[in-house]
């Protein structure tokens, strides 16, 4: 994780997690990315990502058949 700076942009979050740039940006306007404003730009930490992540692996193990974190930002939409 070293490679991955502290302080992200949105488009930054969805290179690291291999989404789409709007899917990243739902997510964060629904507040599953957590994000913080510079002005006008918007910024993630990365630690909160990594939470993310864990949080969702938790989840998964806890409840088999569980929701992904990632769909829940698209309701009404099948999982690709």
């Amino acid at each position: 994780m070293r490679d991955v700076p502290e302080i992200l942009t949105v488009t930054e979050v969805a290179e690291w997690l291999k989404l789409r740039r709007s899917t990243a940006y739902k997510m964060v306007r629904a507040g599953i990315i957590p994000c913080f404003k510079i002005g006008r730009q918007v910024r993630v930490m990365r630690d909160d990502v990594l939470k993310i992540i864990r949080q969702q692996t938790i989840s998964k193990e806890n409840q088999p058949g569980g929701e992904n974190i990632i769909t829940s930002a698209r309701p009404g939409r099948d999982a690709r």
